[in-house]
């Protein structure tokens, strides 16, 4: 098994080049990156020997001239405790910008792995060569490694979330859950990922063409529905006149009938994570780094690994709860109201609503009494 990293120096500051008074051009290799990986490393170069470079002779010119302009080639060896390893590296030149490929052989991925991060330390962190240069990594397999090592679980948590969106919503509003759970915008870019006027296929992939933004956004997004709006209905029939009612007693209950996500209508109350909302944005953050082959540190993926592993959890309760009667109770009590949404008796009904609430707020006081 072979692991490489691999960077790019750009030199900070272009090098002048030096003339001596016999004409022959003076340059400063003490701080070029061959250089300082035989401080660092003790490293070794293939082509041009260090007695070689400190002794020039006429048969080292050719030599000498294929390291300045083409490619150097060599190892050293590293020892992390009580293992040690022999490691290659290839440095090429073009100009002033100098590219290092570190390459290492061994059976043990894990051992690779701890070599490469060893490597890497030392090198980003060299004093010399961050004075001189601007460091790139090009190419990095302690990132890949740790990206293919979280994938399988990441894989696990986005199709066990999709399936529960699935089960809510279609438990919900049945095969209309398409136009209903979604704003205009959102159905606009499912159908164009979609590419299908077909409702069947779009209502078979609908969820399938969201990106995990939108998943969060539907579970999670606040929003005022027409249940919400039953409940507020009773209560203004209930008190016709609202005057007879303290300003307390109004203001508690406007506070229980407040916009709220699917989640809260949902999944409150049933033993769940309290931080799951704040949990699903941090597996965002760290999911989009895996997705896309970013940079990604060994604390980044320990974290996002803890946040999958009890975000699996949740999601496994939240499926088990969509089982229950009580679960479709709940839906059953919503749908009818939903199905409806924005009838014109109703549009008219909270117009009314609407006026009496603002005539209200007019004469009421709410600071804490």
């Amino acid at each position: 098994m072979k692991k490489n990293n691999s960077y790019v120096f750009l030199q900070r500051n272009e090098s002048k080049v030096k003339e001596d008074k016999d004409g022959n051009y003076i340059l400063d290799l003490t701080n070029n990156v061959c250089s300082v990986l035989r401080e660092i490393f003790n490293a070794e170069d293939k082509d041009l020997t260090l007695e070689e470079l400190e002794n020039p002779t006429d048969e080292t010119e050719e030599k000498f001239e294929k390291m300045l302009l083409g490619e150097t080639t060599g190892n050293f060896q590293l020892a992390i405790g009580e293992i040690t390893r022999n490691i290659d590296f290839k440095l090429s030149v073009v100009d002033s910008t100098e590219y290092l490929d570190i390459i290492i052989e061994d059976d043990s991925e894990e051992i690779l792995i701890m070599f490469m991060k060893e490597i890497h330390k030392n090198i980003i962190s060299n004093v010399k060569l961050c004075e001189n240069y601007i460091i790139i990594t090009s190419y990095d397999s302690i990132s890949e490694y740790f990206c293919n090592k979280v994938y399988p679980k990441l894989n696990e948590f986005e199709r066990k979330f999709r399936k529960l969106l699935y089960i809510t919503y279609t438990a919900q509003f049945k095969k209309s859950y398409f136009e209903i759970t979604t704003s205009q915008e959102l159905q606009k870019k499912a159908k164009e990922k979609i590419k299908s006027k077909n409702t069947d296929y779009r209502i078979q992939q609908y969820l399938y063409s969201l990106d995990f933004y939108a998943f969060k956004q539907l579970l999670f997004e606040k929003s005022w529905n027409e249940y919400d709006e039953k409940q507020l209905t009773k209560y203004l029939k209930k008190y016709n006149d609202l005057t007879k009612l303290t300003d307390l007693e109004i203001r508690n209950k406007m506070l229980s009938i407040h916009p709220t996500n699917d989640w809260e209508r949902l999944f409150s109350n049933k033993n769940l994570d309290e931080k799951f909302e704040s949990i699903i944005t941090e597996i965002g953050k760290l999911r989009n780094i895996v997705a896309h082959n970013k940079i990604i540190s060994e604390t980044e993926y320990d974290k996002l690994n803890i946040l999958l592993d009890n975000s699996i959890i949740t999601i496994d309760k939240a499926i088990k709860i969509t089982e229950t009667d009580d679960f479709k109770r709940i839906n059953t009590e919503k749908v009818s109201e939903t199905m409806e949404k924005f009838s014109e008796n109703f549009r008219k009904f909270t117009d009314e609503i609407t006026n009496k609430i603002s005539n209200l707020f007019e004469n009421i006081n709410f600071k804490n009494t």
